[in-house]
């Protein structure tokens, strides 16, 4: 398994939340069992999660830490953004 980089800037609980989102990897099929690992793991509700990640997805920190996922991340992010954006 690989070992991610340990960024003085994030917490315990952001290092959580990058594995489990690099183990489950991108796209809505897997959102139902990364909630409920959230949960599982770290008590976070799936509002919560979502907060921690799209915070996560800005942080220099978490691109240092696992840049592959956290450009995935971002990629889905920003085009779910354009899709939604008013014309």
């Amino acid at each position: 398994m690989r070992r991610p980089y340990r960024s003085p800037g994030l917490s315990d609980r952001d290092r959580e939340v990058i594995e489990i989102e690099r183990r489950w990897g991108p796209g809505p099929s897997a959102t139902p069992m990364k909630l409920d690992e959230a949960q599982e793991r770290l008590g976070l509700d799936a509002r919560s999660y979502t907060l921690v990640v799209n915070s996560l997805i800005d942080d220099p920190s978490a691109h240092a830490a696992d840049p592959e996922t956290m450009a995935s991340l971002r990629q889905i992010r920003d085009a779910h953004r354009e899709r939604h954006r008013p014309n």
